[in-house]
């Protein structure tokens, strides 16, 4: 199944980090297959992070630049920590 490892990733991130509570409202956790499909969660951060980026620069590919410089990063291993 596509993006299974990647939802996986984020149910066991989620289950890690359920005692924070409200201290950390703020706190997205996400899954991403190296070289592959982004989780759900991940998906719907890229799709705010984006949109916010669109009206703060005005540009409409300003989206697509966060989300390749995103998998630059994860490739790069600068964000892949493992659960």
């Amino acid at each position: 199944m596509a993006c299974a490892a990647a939802t996986s990733a984020e149910q066991a991130k989620r289950r890690k980090y359920e005692n924070l509570g409200s201290n950390c409202a703020s706190l997205r956790l996400f899954g991403v297959e190296t070289l592959g499909p982004w989780g759900p969660e991940a998906r719907a951060l890229f799709k705010e992070l984006s949109k916010r980026v669109i009206e703060s620069t005005s540009d409409p590919r300003a989206g697509s630049y966060v989300g390749q410089r995103i998998s630059l990063a994860i490739q790069e291993g600068q964000l892949c920590q493992p659960v």
